[in-house]
């Protein structure tokens, strides 16, 4: 309970931050809010989750006051984000009704590569932990909804640092695929369509403009170096290795994404 209030209050310090902010850039004075009804909580939660996220690559003012690094309260934002759809029924049903895990993948392909830390990934990770065992319906819906959006669009991680990448696909490759909770609840052919979608436009190792002909969707000078792609993709393969190979083997639409890839990439590698 000590943890859940600290949490809101430096969400609460957060939102106070950040409007005070665009009224005064120069000079304000930070006020702290705090709601001791949980229901007026609820309520502020809820009409709040998507927008505040947006502020993910807002600037933060008079750091130095703060006596943080810049980006501790994007950290504890995602947390919390991720907090409130694990123990709100009410905001499970927001979240699927206004498709907010897209907003929110929207925002972090936007926010500069600090902010997706490796403390924003263990939280998303917890949180598709807790929706695989979540026994009501949104807990499927909403799972479909982080795959696709987050865990498996390559627009938020290619930018990020070695660390949040390596841990990300490491986890998808081991943890994640072997996991038979996690195995029944996703759809496979989609994870093996979309995995091949990142190799070949983000994690290329030969730019394919000159020798393959298509336009790379990512930023050469942002990107880890060459050997880190080689280990990261090694990673992605094992990933599509251990999807392909359990239950009836390889579907016809995954070995037709797999054949697409080798007749269209040129690659030494």
């Amino acid at each position: 309970m000590k943890k859940k209030l600290y949490k809101f209050q430096i969400f609460m310090f957060f939102c106070h931050m950040q409007l005070k902010s665009k009224i005064k850039k120069n000079k304000f004075s930070m006020k702290r809010t705090f709601l001791n009804d949980f229901s007026l909580k609820k309520k502020y939660y809820k009409t709040t989750l998507c927008p505040l996220v947006e502020s993910l690559s807002c600037p933060i003012y008079h750091l130095v006051q703060l006596k943080t690094n810049r980006y501790f309260l994007s950290n504890s934002l995602i947390e919390i984000l991720c907090d409130m759809i694990e123990i709100s029924y009410n905001v499970q049903i927001q979240m699927i009704n206004s498709k907010g895990l897209l907003a929110i993948s929207y925002y972090l392909e936007k926010a500069s590569r600090e902010h997706i830390t490796v403390s924003v990934l263990n939280s998303i990770l917890k949180l598709t932990k807790y929706l695989v065992l979540l026994p009501n319906p949104n807990g499927a819906i909403l799972l479909k909804q982080l795959l696709d959006h987050i865990l498996f669009n390559p627009s938020i991680w290619i930018n990020c640092s070695v660390d949040v990448q390596t841990k990300l696909y490491s986890y998808l490759a081991t943890e994640f695929v072997n996991d038979l909770n996690i195995y029944i609840n996703i759809r496979r052919i989609s994870a093996v369509i979309q995995t091949i979608h990142a190799i070949k436009y983000y994690y290329w190792v030969v730019d394919p403009r000159d020798r393959s002909g298509f336009e790379p969707k990512s930023d050469e000078s942002m990107r880890p170096n060459k050997n880190t792609v080689i280990q990261l993709r090694a990673y992605m393969l094992l990933f599509i290795k251990e999807l392909v190979t359990k239950e009836n083997g390889v579907q016809q639409e995954e070995l037709q994404a797999l054949l697409n890839y080798l007749h269209t990439v040129n690659e030494r590698k």
